[in-house]
């Protein structure tokens, strides 16, 4: 298993940090493909495109700030259909495609089988050194 932030993701904290306008921060979507999540990554592994998180809406999480250097996601899923859950990540936005598409952090993990109505909750942890 390998969460790494993605080198689009260091440039988007730079822009959060320097932002007058505090929008949600984080935008978690979900995916099916296989593969080891690399900071090069630029979309979820799974079917369609690149940003797409292919059988979900991105949800916006609940933030928190549980220390001085680490802000907390927490975003819940309930899924549709039947999936074999392998990979999640964050976004800066709700957009699937163009320069709004960056992928912050990606995370994978062993197959989770989720069947329809089954509701999985992503917490992502972003910690500043």
């Amino acid at each position: 298993m390998a969460v790494v932030v993605t080198s689009t993701g260091l440039d988007w904290i730079i822009d959060k940090l320097t932002e007058d306008l505090q929008t949600c921060a984080i935008w978690t979507g979900a995916s099916t493909g296989a593969g080891t999540a690399a900071a090069g990554d630029t979309g979820l592994f799974g079917p369609g495109a690149a940003c797409s998180c292919e059988f979900q809406n991105r949800a916006c999480g609940t933030q928190s700030q549980p220390t001085s250097v680490k802000m907390r996601s927490v975003a819940t899923f309930t899924l549709g259909s039947n999936r074999d859950v392998t990979n999640a990540g964050t976004f800066a936005s709700t957009s699937t495609a163009g320069t709004d598409c960056k992928l912050i952090v990606h995370g994978d993990h062993a197959t989770i089988v989720a069947l329809t109505n089954d509701k999985i909750e992503y917490t992502i942890d972003l910690s500043v050194s």
